[in-house]
């Protein structure tokens, strides 16, 4: 799963869902990366930088993602944290187990 560099939220792979990657790599959606350079252009910046690492952003260079997500998403991610709970209470009985 990939999040926006801005805003945290997790990419849905919706198609109406513009997502960005800039030269250093962060990915964006649209709008929060045009927010943030909006407030850049604003505070009279020379050039604009990642929201994310400060490098600078040729917009330009930005390049347009069209992500394919899995539809399942949800359910992998909740069926992989169910199995690494079972793994950490599973490691927690055996150290409980080999310090007594």
């Amino acid at each position: 799963m990939f999040c926006c560099g801005v805003c945290n939220a997790v990419f849905t792979g919706i198609y109406q869902e513009s997502v960005f990657t800039t030269q250093c790599g962060h990915l964006f959606h649209a709008e929060c990366l045009r927010m943030c350079f909006n407030k850049q252009f604003l505070n009279q910046d020379v050039v604009l930088k990642c929201p994310f690492c400060s490098l600078f952003v040729d917009t330009a260079k930005l390049i347009k993602l069209h992500l394919q997500i899995d539809a399942n998403w949800k359910d992998t991610a909740s069926a992989l944290r169910k199995q690494a709970n079972r793994s950490i209470i599973n490691l927690d009985e055996t150290l409980m187990n080999n310090s007594v």
